[in-house]
């Protein structure tokens, strides 16, 4: 399997759990999607992969806006902006540091 399918199907957890999160309160979707969030990052964060996780990151907020704009009224983006400030999602990050074998003989 090449690299672009797998990543195409790393979104699809988020994207698939979207209906059931729909009455859910943002308080409580913002809880499940940095939950989500962290076990990517726990998973995939491996040195060397911090752009995808970034990408990562950015699609899980752009699916979140989508979400809130079907729950009866348009959500904007500057409004969305607004609710990041006050219920941030985790920032991509490295959870996990492999060094080459030949540095760390060294």
């Amino acid at each position: 399997m090449n690299m672009h399918r797998r990543y195409a199907r790393l979104g699809s957890p988020t994207r698939r759990s979207s209906p059931q999160g729909y009455h859910l309160s943002i308080p409580e979707q913002h809880a499940q999607l940095v939950a989500k969030m962290r076990g990517h990052y726990a998973y995939y964060g491996i040195s060397g992969n911090y752009r995808r996780l970034g990408w990562y990151a950015h699609k899980v907020a752009r699916i979140w806006q989508k979400w809130l704009s079907r729950r009866g009224s348009r959500f904007p983006w500057d409004r969305f902006n607004d609710l990041l400030k006050r219920h941030p999602l985790p920032a991509a990050r490295i959870v996990h540091r492999h060094t080459p074998v030949s540095e760390a003989l060294s």
